[in-house]
């Protein structure tokens, strides 16, 4: 890894060309100057994810930390666990009787089947176990980059219906789906409509235009396709070509360790679960 230069209040170390970096001289336990915070929510646009070592955090540190990037999406959103004390904090609590809502392998970006997607992801890893899968992320901009001047302009101007129950219910794992705490979703399903948006999104800050598609979710509103059948298959699979030979800068593999803090860009970036044993995390979103 190499240190990032620019920055004066914390120390930024990339760990590939363009996705992914670990923060150092930061103690999330206490008060960031805003100089700081300013530099780490510059290393979020810069990196797409970012890494906070060694950290001890309770609920609500975690919780304010997360709040200065920008008001917190309601939990009743997900269908995950929830923190009884700290309702803006998902619980991700996996063990062999209570294994994980998903087990297949999905790029996704969270909460993408909602009208307003979040703006990212605060993730706290507590218990990880010594061996097993990564985490995944891909700079959706960078992913854009990539492509032909002519596949650029052939998505141009392209939307795709993003569907939030379709990776998630029970064609995925209908045991899960039954639970008491998924009831609320299975109510909400009868009424919801998928969210419409632009395959090629355009980042409000940076203004970098970067691919907001996935395979779990994603299908393409044929009105807009000017080639169906060629152009529903491209933008869906194209996080897929990034693990192609040529394309591995695009991608950032990253290990969870104990006591290490998460954030990432839903604003640019795709991430893709690969099975691993149990473990115990907790997770905000921020709209």
């Amino acid at each position: 890894m190499s240190e990032t230069k620019g920055y004066e209040a914390i120390a930024v170390s990339a760990m590939s060309p363009a996705c992914g970096a670990i923060i150092g001289g930061v103690d999330l336990s206490g008060e960031l100057s805003n100089q700081q915070f300013d530099e780490i929510h510059s290393a979020l646009l810069d990196c797409t994810v970012i890494i906070f070592r060694d950290q001890d955090i309770s609920e609500a540190q975690q919780v304010a930390f997360t709040r200065r990037f920008g008001d917190l999406q309601s939990s009743a959103v997900s269908g995950f666990e929830k923190n009884e004390a700290h309702p803006e904090v998902d619980v991700l609590e996996y063990d062999a009787d209570n294994p994980p809502h998903v087990t297949r392998d999905l790029w996704h970006t969270d909460f993408a089947g909602m009208e307003m997607p979040s703006l990212g992801t605060s993730l706290y890893a507590r218990d990880i176990p010594p061996g097993g899968g990564d985490t995944i992320w891909v700079n959706s901009i960078a992913a854009y980059e990539a492509l032909s001047e002519r596949m650029k302009a052939h998505l141009d101007g392209l939307w795709a219906y993003h569907d939030r129950f379709q990776a998630y219910d029970e064609h995925v794992r209908p045991e899960l789906w039954e639970q008491d705490y998924q009831a609320h979703l299975r109510a909400k399903k009868g009424a919801y409509t998928p969210a419409l948006h632009p395959v090629v999104r355009t980042h409000p800050v940076t203004g970098k235009r970067g691919l907001f598609v996935n395979e779990s979710m994603t299908s393409i509103d044929r009105k807009s396709t000017r080639r169906p059948d060629r152009t529903r298959a491209a933008p869906a699979r194209a996080p897929h070509a990034l693990g192609s030979p040529g394309h591995d800068k695009k991608l950032g593999f990253v290990d969870f360790e104990p006591d290490d803090a998460h954030p990432y860009s839903g604003l640019s970036g795709f991430s893709g679960y690969v099975s691993r044993p149990p473990q115990v995390a907790s997770l905000i979103c921020g709209t």
